[in-house]
């Protein structure tokens, strides 16, 4: 009786232990890993900005501003070159995260999708999109129905041309409503 009564006293503090020492190690994993984590990808994200306004210097978050839906952030360059809106956008795939970047007077300088929650596009697919960028970047005020008509075939990523535009339409709603140069 006695060393039946050790085994499960023996069991349980095992268990216990296990359990202490699991959750010394996911606190630990928390404090240490975790930030280093959070900085690389807020650089990552830094480095998307720079890309979608290259002309900018700097950019400042802009923090006393309200967001409409869909609006993660917005930055505006230090020297007044534009801005960088991060749209994220629910899919018929999943979620996108699209930066966009306007000048002062809310042209599109570029887009790209930074985050795709539905998976990864193909290399012809990726290859298109940069080239609909451009193709956005350049036509999409002055005429959208031909940026649509240049991506329709786009079907083999995670996310169509319409969410991109649509992201496009949000930041452009976003920049009226905080009074950009428009």
């Amino acid at each position: 009786m006695k060393q039946g009564l050790a085994n499960v006293l023996g069991r349980v503090l095992t268990v216990f232990f296990a359990l202490v020492i699991s959750a010394l190690l996911l606190y630990i994993t928390c404090i240490t890993v975790q930030p280093r984590i959070d900085e690389r990808a807020e650089a990552e994200l830094n480095i998307s900005r720079m890309q979608v306004l290259p002309d900018a210097e700097e950019l400042v978050k802009m923090e006393d501003i309200e967001l409409i839906e869909g609006v993660r952030d917005i930055y505006s360059a230090a020297d007044g070159s534009g801005y960088v809106v991060t749209v994220d956008k629910r899919t018929e795939f999943g979620n996108i995260c699209v930066m966009i970047g306007l000048d002062p007077n809310g042209a599109v300088r570029l887009a790209k999708v930074v985050d795709r929650g539905g998976g990864r596009p193909s290399e012809e697919g990726a290859q298109s999109y940069a080239y609909y960028y451009t193709a956005a970047s350049q036509a999409h005020f002055g005429s959208a129905a031909r940026a649509r008509r240049l991506v329709e075939q786009l079907d083999e990523t995670s996310y169509t041309a319409s969410d991109v535009l649509s992201a496009i339409a949000t930041s452009k709603a976003q920049l009226d409503i905080i009074g950009g140069d428009l």
